[in-house]
């Protein structure tokens, strides 16, 4: 009877907690977002683009050399993050104060794309840099057309600085 009932509160508690443990945290390991629309993209996880065939995939993370926070430093530091780009691979450099970091990606020779990332996650907080797994990266992609650069991106734009929202 003791055990009868000892057993059936802790079944409901150990269920529980591996559903927050190991279904909770869970990122999906792909999205698919159309041009212009910001997106987090978390380390290991891939984004398609809607209407295409084209992905990038948040591969790795070559290098975490910024400054933690409370700590005095000579030099912000970067961080060097290594995306898959189609079939090409792209090393980006991401400085804390540069944000947001713009550059142009092609997936085929006759289509060009930019490619913008807007926030990095986590702060450096230690000595230590984070466990690759937390790692993030906000980012859209807008498509060039005719000579210029073409943004679907329909929301307000939280979070940009005033000078990239004038951007044409």
């Amino acid at each position: 009877m003791l055990l009868t009932m000892v057993w059936s509160r802790v079944v409901p508690v150990l269920s529980m907690l591996f559903c927050l443990l190991f279904l909770g945290c869970a990122v999906s390991p792909s999205i698919s977002v159309s041009f212009g629309e910001q997106v987090q993209l978390a380390f290991g996880q891939t984004l398609f683009l809607k209407g295409t065939k084209y992905a990038v995939t948040f591969k790795d993370v070559l290098e975490d050399s910024r400054c933690p926070q409370g700590v005095e430093c000579f030099w912000e530091g970067r961080v060097l993050i290594l995306l898959q780009v189609g079939e090409d691979t792209l090393i980006l450099e991401v400085q804390p104060s540069k944000l947001p970091v713009e550059t142009v990606v092609s997936f085929s020779p006759s289509e060009r794309y930019r490619l913008v990332v807007a926030e990095l996650f986590p702060s450096r907080l230690s000595l230590e840099p984070p466990e690759k797994a937390e790692y993030a990266i906000t980012l859209w992609i807008e498509s060039e057309v005719a000579g210029g650069w073409e943004s679907r991106y329909n929301a307000p734009w939280e979070g940009c600085p005033n000078w990239l929202r004038s951007r044409s």
